[in-house]
């Protein structure tokens, strides 16, 4: 029998191992594509072989990338994160992944959080809890998911508690980082981001985009009091409660109700221009408005996406954007531009929000498009080379697509914005009226811009005259198809003809052309136009009390108040010289404008009680941001006080004074019993030669202030004597005695100069915590338990710094108790007195330094002690 040569028997088997390896692939992968159509078929309906192959494709790219591009990624200059899972918590995360994309949204898909580390910078493992995140199906790639990385509580991220990790093209490549770039330029809270590459259990996943998640360290990175977000629909981020939380809970259901009333007239519904000035700070919503609408956007003012927080010192709402994600406006279906939802013509609508957003939008159209620009080209120039080596898509090129998309909307949008605003169009009725030598003048205005009329135009003798108005006439641009409106009255007409308008464009500055004047019947003509002033409502006035112009004169003499008295911002208050404002019990003197009380040394001002010391409320200033009170206070005398409350606000100062430039001299404040002896926040202020005495807790409580606080005198705190937060402030020969804590607290980013002053039988001289930066020069701590303190106590600050010298302290239990949490700095002039040697003998004298200290008392503490030359 005849036999095959060996040669040809082994390329048989090895044809049919090759045919194998090539069918069970094929035979794998369409197999997976049918468990995929009949697993999602209830999800995908009749598009479920299609999403299936598109599916499976996608998966296919992003499992098996290749190799160089991967490590091209990991080295291309950018964060790596890397974190360890269990297999099969991996696994979990994916299918879940699977099955919400199937689904396109999340909603009602529970997803918990599942067991992994993070690899920390000096080569920890971090035990942290992950989970999928995001709404939207772009999210839930099998393969790499958005994930959320949610941080032990003892061991903030960057002092964040939780970040997001998402995809790299969910906020626009640069759209976002330019537009919060912006904003912040307005001082609008913006979430902080980077982009990274993510490893799992040792694998290069791809390029995401870290995304801070909104919440309480956005706050203090921002400079903001303790206070309260919600989302769109009122959902509050974190537990409900603590200080504030009643008038933040009232105040987000007004908003909430503000919204949804906006088919009635702005005079007629709770969300008016009154309403707005009151609870919102509508400086910066204008310049939030004026960006979505700059890129044409409608997603930023979606519930899910536009947060607000709620300041509980001011008692209004900021924004917090969260994703603008915009288009190209199309002239044709956008005639006026706006592409702004119901929640956000909630706010446009009325006409004096919508002037303030048309002046910003102009400044970003006119000054701010080609910077905007600027920052996302040098943006994407540092990730073009991570997104070209990516494998989020199956084209590499679509980061780059999505950028220069952007840059041709803001292009596009600021052009046709601009043609709109520059486009002019006012229409001129003159009628007569009833009263005899008057006339109304009607006027309509169909151009976006608001317009100032300045005078009208006549001929006379032949000759073409501008009658200039008394008071210019704004008549606001047309919105929602409605033309803006308004009516002229004027008196004394003559046989002149109108001929036209002198009219400015109130938002590019421009004045308007003949041709966009249109005089559509003129039978009545002007000489003078002269019109009466509106009646005035000025507030009721407490006896001893007058009003001269727009300002209150109280005294001298008793001023008595009954109950509590808001005095409105259009007026300032000035107290005289020999006047004292008594209160009845539960009575305050709220002023939202300027105050002026500057007594004598002879003829002091007084503020008390008219029945206890504690029972009455506060003298209160709350100003606005945007319009920052004047407060002049000197030889003063206030006693008692318990603090005081307005619908917006609760004030723990008996002297509470916000958003305000204040000067503060030659006063005394005693027997305090509010939360604070005096309390002021977001304030310029300079402090001088005031005594604060018997305090039921802080006497002198400083939030976000910038200036000087110079030789006051504080004994008797209940508990710190200076509490310093937030702010930056030169404090100099000062003297603080008797307080139960500390002298002189200083925290949350505070920059603090302290030099020459005195701080004896406190329990602590001075703590610099949480992020504060402290330089303390030539002071005397006796007394003590601790002379100065170091740590952090809030995990959201950085680093604590304290410099010491030329510091003396003496009848000191530990001199610096030190966490090692800060960085601290000791001169050798800074001198520790023992026993009864004389202090400016060096014998005797020592350093004590602290190695390791327990948030607890101080004589738990290990001390380090070393002799000291020098002199202070």
């Amino acid at each position: 029998r005849a036999t095959r040569p060996i040669s040809m028997s082994r390329s048989s088997s090895l044809a049919k191992l090759l045919g194998i390896a090539l069918v069970l692939p094929v035979l794998v992968l369409v197999g997976e594509y049918l468990h995929r159509v009949a697993r999602f078929r209830h999800a995908w309906g009749a598009e479920a072989p299609v999403a299936a192959a598109k599916d499976l494709l996608l998966e296919i790219v992003q499992r098996f990338p290749s190799p160089l591009d991967k490590a091209r990624l990991e080295s291309s200059g950018l964060p790596v994160y890397q974190l360890r899972l269990q297999s099969n918590d991996l696994t979990a995360l994916r299918n879940l992944a699977a099955e919400v994309s199937a689904a396109r949204v999340s909603t009602g898909i529970l997803r918990d959080y599942v067991p992994a580390q993070f690899l920390l910078e000096d080569g920890r493992w971090l035990p942290i809890e992950v989970k999928l995140r995001g709404k939207t199906a772009g999210h839930y790639a099998r393969q790499r998911p958005s994930l959320r990385l949610k941080f032990p509580r003892n061991h903030y991220f960057e002092g964040k508690r939780h970040i997001n990790i998402s995809n790299p093209s969910d906020k626009g490549v640069t759209k976002d980082l330019t537009t919060n770039w912006e904003l912040a330029r307005h001082g609008i809270l913006t979430w902080d981001s980077r982009f990274v590459v993510l490893k799992i259990n040792e694998k290069v996943v791809g390029l995401f985009q870290e995304i801070e998640e909104i919440g309480r360290p956005m706050l203090d990175r921002g400079g903001r009091s303790e206070g309260f977000i919600f989302d769109g629909n009122g959902q509050l981020a974190g537990a409900p409660g603590g200080f504030g939380w009643d008038k933040a809970e009232s105040a987000i259901k007004r908003l909430l109700q503000c919204k949804e009333e906006t088919s009635s007239p702005p005079d007629a519904d709770p969300c008016n221009w009154t309403f707005l000035q009151t609870y919102t700070d509508t400086d910066r919503f204008a310049w939030a408005a004026a960006v979505t609408t700059l890129v044409g956007s409608t997603h930023a003012w979606s519930n899910n996406n536009l947060h607000v927080y709620y300041d509980p010192a001011r008692g209004t709402f900021e924004p917090i954007p969260w994703d603008y994600l915009g288009y190209r406006i199309d002239p044709e279906t956008t005639i006026e531009g706006e592409t702004a939802t119901n929640e956000a013509r909630a706010f446009l609508r009325i006409p004096e929000f919508r002037r303030m957003r048309d002046e910003r939008l102009w400044t970003l159209i006119t000054e701010r498009v080609e910077p905007m620009i600027a920052h996302a080209n040098e943006a994407f120039a540092r990730l073009d080379a991570a997104f070209r080596y990516d494998n989020h898509a199956i084209r590499s090129s679509r980061g780059h697509r999505i950028h220069e998309a952007f840059i041709e909307e803001l292009e596009s949008n600021a052009a046709y914005l601009s043609t709109l605003f520059r486009t002019a169009e006012l229409g001129v009725v003159v009628r007569p009226t009833q009263n005899e030598g008057s006339v109304v003048v009607e006027l309509e205005n169909r151009g976006k811009a608001f317009v100032w009329v300045t005078g009208v135009v006549v001929a006379r003798n032949g000759k073409r005259v501008v009658v200039p108005l008394p008071e210019h006439e704004l008549v606001d641009g047309q919105w929602s198809g409605e033309p803006g409106r308004s009516r002229l009255a004027i008196r004394e007409v003559l046989d002149v003809e109108i001929i036209g308008l002198a009219a400015r464009n109130g938002v590019t500055g421009e004045l308007l052309a003949d041709d966009d004047v249109q005089i559509r019947s003129s039978e009545i003509t002007v000489a003078s136009l002269d019109r009466e002033e509106m009646p005035d409502s000025a507030p009721v006035l407490p006896g001893n009390a007058r009003r001269e112009g727009r300002t209150i004169v109280l005294g001298p003499g008793v001023v008595h108040l009954d109950a509590t008295w808001e005095v409105p911002q259009s007026y300032s208050v000035q107290v005289e010289p020999g006047t004292t404002i008594e209160l009845e019990d539960g009575a305050s003197l709220i002023v939202y404008g300027d105050l002026t009380a500057v007594g004598t040394a002879r003829e002091p001002i007084a503020v008390r009680g008219a029945k206890s010391k504690s029972g009455w409320g506060a003298l209160v200033v709350q100003g606005r941001r945007a319009e920052r009170s004047t407060v002049r206070l000197e030889h003063v005398i206030l006693e008692g006080g318990a603090g005081a409350e307005n619908d917006r606000t609760h004030f723990t100062g008996a002297l509470s004074v916000t958003d305000a430039v204040i000067s503060l001299r030659e006063s005394r404040f005693v027997d305090i019993a509010a939360i604070d002896g005096i309390n002021f926040k977001y304030c310029d202020v300079e402090m001088r030669n005031n005594v604060f005495s018997n305090t039921a807790e802080d006497a002198v409580d400083l939030d976000f202030c910038t200036g000087v606080v110079v030789g006051n005198h504080v004994f008797g705190a209940g508990g710190d004597g200076l509490d310093f937060s937030g702010s930056d402030l030169d404090v100099e020969q000062n003297i603080i005695e008797n307080c139960v804590d500390k002298g002189m607290s200083v925290g949350e980013k505070t920059v603090a100069r302290i030099r020459d002053n005195q701080i004896d039988r406190c329990y602590t001289g001075i703590a610099s915590k949480d992020g504060s930066d402290v330089t303390i020069e030539a002071t005397r701590l006796t007394g003590l338990d601790v002379g100065v303190s170091i740590y952090r106590k809030k995990l959201t600050f950085g680093t604590p710094v304290a410099r010491l010298s030329r510091v003396v302290m003496a009848d000191v239990n530990t001199a610096i108790l030190d966490s090692h949490e800060g960085d601290l700095t000791v001169a050798d002039s800074t001198l520790y007195v023992v026993g009864d040697e004389p202090r400016s003998s060096r014998r005797g004298l020592s350093v004590v330094r602290v190695k390791q200290v327990p948030h607890s008392p101080a004589s738990e503490a290990i001390h380090e002690t070393s002799s000291v030359s020098g002199a202070p």
